[in-house]
């Protein structure tokens, strides 16, 4: 992902070290009641604050570890978890991609149906990944075809619409589907024309005809998705202010629903209506009964504040109280508590100050928290005093940046509550603030090593350990960090992090030229290790430790050691290309990055039929036995109208349902490759291959078909001109891509990082302005391909060229800011090694690490993949 507002450095008063701050929607995160996730939380809140801090870092998908479903993201770290440990955060489709099904540039495969229209088709791939003006002569040119048949002149006209549809020229898309519509009438294109028409009346704000529009549609359109066109009906009465109309094609709608919380959203959506007329007692059941059927806590969090709000409106003030109340003791984390709670103030209810407070910490008005939280205190005896006020208080008190004050909420929780949850976590703040805000890193390891001495069997110890150390190396302690590091690893050897703490404090001797102590401990950790990773990193730093102290043959035999260790690991690759004088990241003449999906499908038809142990009469090329499903049926309707979301959503049920079936995958599996959606087709090629039983380690031994589908070349006519443009080697472009999105175009994180290159807005606008590109930006349009590409191709080469060609650094910067990455660039000398090992965030360095061991892959995969 690129990184901190377009390489926009920012950094703490009082402190030389440069940070990336995840900004998470409160309204998302509950409350846990778990030590380390409220330190978490806390810390994306209160820095971001204190510091104004508005930068994001995303980890991306690892398909090989068979999540591949999230992306992680970091809050600005403590010591340990600058190493590792970052938390969850799942990627968010907006939309999926549309595929180029005709040309063969673009490795998709034919269907008998995409033959019927191949230059429409091709005019499709144009639309989805936003060459609109490419798309446009295809259509038109289709169009003003003289023998062309009435079907095809439709479609053209259809795709020329949908162009005007999404180049906001909306007056030009009405006249193009009213021509279809009084052309073409009984052409299969005049159906969807009149919801598309619905849409651009919609964009001109005439919503009673968008609403006749959609209703003609729904008319005449098979009733694949009519919950979804009847709620298009009434949110386009709803804002044609027809409010029995709305009311109607609202209960349409839930009729023809069947998940519950779907069903909620339309009930909301009523009570609203019937509350804006009025209607309190009506309103107020629709927003019950949706409260009474969620499992949701801010949903019905938001039902129990609309209840209050329509009792206000209707002057119940009593009943709305209570509502608000009601919040305020159960959803203190929920916003719209907050604003019941702002009610409840203004009006002078007494409210419960614990709960008060703790409304007021999460909405981060920290001021009237730290009241609330003291009337509290001063009216409740310790004994009967909830502990959990003070690490709230603590908290609080930080944001407002009174540090001192922060440390002694801490102290009163340790002296006060030893048994509380917080506990551990309040000498883990306490240290943090000492380091963090105070800039006393040797005060703040103390403080680590003081609870580790006084509690040793506690835990927490461990963790500890490996913070202490890791605030020493930050500020250039290395003895300190190297001995504490040792005394992790060799007082907890089963702890999770005992090796990384003997590499690390191998790594650090190195730093200090201590070639001795560092041999020491690399043969320390070579012993300890369990996992081929971890004892090919220690015969690899072997190998630099020789080197340094001019031992050239027996740094080689360390090197050949660690590629056979571990050859397709970071550092058997590097230790690869170090005994073969290989500079990192050099392209290769002997890849060839193509694939022939439609060949290899054959291949693989073999191979399934072998494994599975499959009946020669099954047919394994066609969707048909699966085309019945009405997920897969609304899937398909969802992509043509252009909701790739929605269609990525179904087919993915789909996928689940079959998820034991190998046969109906595979059939699925050319599907999703057809419509663009690589991710969930690399899912379901890892589905097949882990039902086939090929282990891990010997996953590349699979057919080519799946492996290319896994990691594939996609987009590879924008790539190839992008590549060219910026002398970019296309394998690492590929690569990157890769691990930013999986080749799904529309993406989003929550961390706010958009399409193929996770791209953030604030970087767009400035890319946008150094590129002059594209013409009429908006942030939206960084789901497209034809856009984001180009944007982030663009942004990798402004970083290597910023760092004199290294792209070691350049990919740390595209991910972390140039900031952070220059400090450790300048602090490693321009050793690629010594890089990697100095990066302070975990996620960063995984990033780096998983960019060398991808792109090896795809060396493997595309050696000579044409010959």
């Amino acid at each position: 992902m690129i990184g901190i507002h377009a390489g926009t450095n920012y950094h703490l008063p009082n402190t030389r070290y440069f940070w990336n701050v995840i900004i998470i929607d409160m309204k998302n995160v509950r409350q846990t009641n778990k030590p380390k996730t409220q330190k978490i939380l806390f810390r994306l809140l209160t820095v971001s604050v204190i510091t104004g801090l508005v930068a994001t870092s995303c980890i991306p998908l690892e398909e090989e570890l068979f999540a591949e479903t999230s992306a992680t993201n970091t809050e600005i770290p403590s010591p340990a978890e600058i190493d590792g440990l970052p938390e969850t955060n799942v990627l968010t489709t907006q939309e999926a991609p549309l595929s180029p099904e005709t040309s063969s540039q673009q490795n998709t495969i034919f269907t008998v149906e995409d033959e019927k229209f191949p230059h429409v088709v091709e005019a499709d791939w144009y639309l989805y990944t936003g060459q609109y003006d490419q798309a446009e002569v295809v259509f038109q040119t289709q169009y003003d075809q003289p023998e062309s048949n009435p079907e095809l002149k439709a479609s053209a006209l259809l795709g020329l619409g949908r162009i005007a549809l999404l180049t906001a020229q909306e007056t030009r898309a009405v006249e193009l589907f009213d021509t279809i519509l009084q052309v073409y009438p009984a052409s299969a294109a005049a159906i969807d024309a009149r919801f598309f028409l619905g849409e651009a009346y919609s964009g001109l704000g005439e919503y009673v005809a968008a609403a006749l529009a959609y209703q003609q549609f729904a008319n005449l359109a098979p009733q694949t998705l009519p919950a979804f066109v009847w709620e298009k009906i009434g949110d386009a009465y709803q804002l044609a202010g027809q409010f029995n109309e709305a009311v109607n094609a609202y209960q349409s709608t839930i009729n023809a629903l069947t998940d519950t919380h779907s069903i909620n959203l339309i009930k909301e959506k009523i009570g609203i209506l019937y509350r804006d007329q009025g209607e309190t007692d009506i309103a107020v059941q629709y927003f019950l009964d949706a409260f009474n059927n969620s499992e949701n806590d801010y949903f019905r969090a938001r039902m129990n504040f609309l209840v209050g709000q329509a009792y206000m409106a209707a002057g119940q003030t009593a009943l709305a109280y209570q509502k608000f109340q009601e919040n305020v003791s159960a959803y203190p984390y929920v916003y719209d508590t907050y604003t019941g709670l702002i009610t409840l103030v203004e009006a002078g209810e007494s409210v419960n100050e614990y709960q008060r407070g703790l409304t007021d910490y999460y909405a981060r008005a920290y001021g009237v928290a730290v009241d609330a939280f003291n009337r509290y205190i001063d009216n409740t005896p310790v004994p009967e005093r909830n502990g959990d006020v003070h690490h709230y208080k603590a908290f609080s008190l930080l944001a407002l940046e009174d540090y001192q004050g922060a440390i002694a909420e801490w102290r009163v929780l340790i002296e006060n509550f030893p048994t509380n949850q917080f506990f551990a976590s309040a000498w883990d703040e306490i240290a943090y603030t000492q380091w963090m805000f105070l800039n006393n890193p040797k005060t703040a390891a103390q403080t680590y090593l003081t609870f580790c001495d006084t509690y040793p069997s506690n835990p927490e110890v461990p963790d500890f350990l490996f913070y202490a150390a890791r605030v020493y190396e930050l500020h250039d302690l290395l003895p300190e960090a190297a001995e504490t590091w040792q005394r992790l690893a060799y007082g907890y050897p089963d702890s999770t992090n005992a090796v990384r703490a003997l590499h690390l404090a191998g790594v650090s001797y190195y730093r200090l030229a201590d070639y001795q102590n560092a041999m020491t401990v690399f043969t320390q950790m070579q012993n300890a290790a369990v996992l081929s990773d971890d004892q090919a990193a220690a015969r690899f730093w072997q190998g630099k430790t020789f080197a340094a102290q001019g031992q050239i043959s027996e740094a080689e035999a360390a090197y050949a050691a660690a590629v056979l260790l571990s050859p397709g690991s970071y550092y058997g690759i590097r230790a690869e290309e170090i005994l073969t004088n290989q500079t990192p990241f050099a392209p290769s003449d002997t890849i060839q990055l193509a694939a022939d999906l439609q060949s290899e499908r054959k291949q693989a038809v073999i191979w399934m039929r072998t494994t599975f142990n499959i009946d020669p009469a099954t047919d394994l090329q066609s969707p048909q036995i699966i085309s019945n499903d009405p997920d897969y049926i609304r899937a398909i309707d969802y992509w043509r109208l252009g909701y790739y979301h929605e269609s990525l959503a179904s087919f993915d049920i789909v996928r689940g349902r079959y998820e034991s079936d190998p046969i109906n995958l595979f059939r699925l599996l050319a599907v999703l490759v057809n419509h663009g959606f690589y991710r969930a087709a690399a899912f379901a090629s890892r589905q097949i291959l882990d039902l086939s039983n090929i282990g891990t380690a010997n996953l590349l031994t699979a057919p080519a078909y799946f492996n290319h589908i896994r990691y594939g070349v996609f987009y590879n006519d924008i790539i190839e001109e992008q590549s060219a443009r910026y002398a970019i080697d296309p394998l690492l472009i590929y690569t990157q891509i890769r691990q930013e999105s999986l080749f799904e175009s529309r993406v989003g994180s929550s961390a706010g990082a958009i399409g193929l290159m996770q791209i953030i807005p604030s970087t767009g606008a400035q890319i946008h302005q150094q590129l002059n590109f594209p013409p009429n930006y908006t942030s939206d349009m960084l789901y497209l391909p034809a856009v984001n590409l180009p944007m982030g191709v663009y942004y990798i080469d402004l970083q290597r060229d910023y760092f004199d060609g290294a792209f070691h650094p350049a990919l740390a910067a595209y991910n972390a800011g140039p900031g952070n990455a220059a400090i450790w660039w300048s602090q490693a000398q321009g050793d690629p090694d010594l890089f990697l090992e100095i990066i302070r965030f975990g996620e960063t360095r995984t990033y780096l690490v998983n960019i060398v061991e991808t792109r090896h892959i795809y060396q493997i995969l595309y050696q000579n993949a044409t010959e």
